[in-house]
């Protein structure tokens, strides 16, 4: 490189931050499928997304790479037919998500919008289940997750999964509240001052937990 410059890091909403970043730390596109597919209908509404819109989207996603070419959900989504009869057609996937860019070519989704999203999104790994790293996921995708699991069913509200979130995040922290020193800490709930709420959806959460990142990704400038 002679007089060059190598810097390694990655885009974190627009900042560039050096080192590696965690790719389970953020919700896979490719691990979406029809029982965890709240989690991306969450993130959508969390970026002004309304509540159709981002039902349409995200089964359109689900369908875009699903293999087959029945809709995954009866009211929304996008099959072969659908692009095909656009203007100027083109034919669905049917195959995992390779490239961010892919997403623009799926029925709903905007250039805003994917920019907004982007940075809380990874391809990887290319598999048909989702995990997420609690002690390294960001707020916003620990607040789409939690509210992923909100409702009837744990009698919680977002509000709930957003109070969990923050408390995650500040229990990583440690007593200095600064992430990247030595007392940060992994997640355990057993540990934090959690409510009934906030516990019920911490054990939903638990379902899509890995410990483990296998996957990194950096830009080299």
């Amino acid at each position: 490189l002679k007089d060059g410059v190598l810097s390694i890091g990655y885009d974190a909403g627009g900042d560039y931050i050096d080192g590696f970043s965690d790719e389970e730390s953020k919700i896979n596109l490719n691990g979406l499928n029809a029982e965890n597919i709240s989690v991306l209908t969450q993130l959508l509404q969390m970026f002004s997304a309304e509540q159709e819109q981002s039902q349409a989207i995200a089964y359109a996603v689900l369908d875009w790479k699903d293999g087959d070419d029945d809709l995954v959900h009866n009211d929304y989504g996008a099959e072969d037919d659908y692009y095909m009869s656009l203007p100027q057609p083109y034919h669905i996937k049917n195959f995992f998500f390779e490239s961010f860019a892919e997403l623009l070519l799926v029925k709903g989704m905007d250039e805003s919008l994917l920019a907004a999203i982007r940075p809380h999104l990874t391809l990887f790994p290319q598999s048909d289940f989702l995990r997420i790293n609690l002690d390294t996921a960001s707020e916003t995708v620990l607040k789409a997750a939690g509210r992923s699991f909100t409702g009837a069913e744990t009698n919680s509200d977002p509000d709930d999964a957003d109070s969990l979130a923050e408390k995650i995040i500040d229990y990583r922290f440690g007593a200095d509240g600064h992430p990247g020193t030595e007392d940060d800490k992994r997640v355990d709930f057993q540990e934090m001052s959690l409510n009934q709420k906030e516990q019920v959806v911490a054990e939903k959460l638990k379902t899509i937990q890995t410990n483990v990142s296998d996957h990194v990704s950096v830009r080299v400038r």
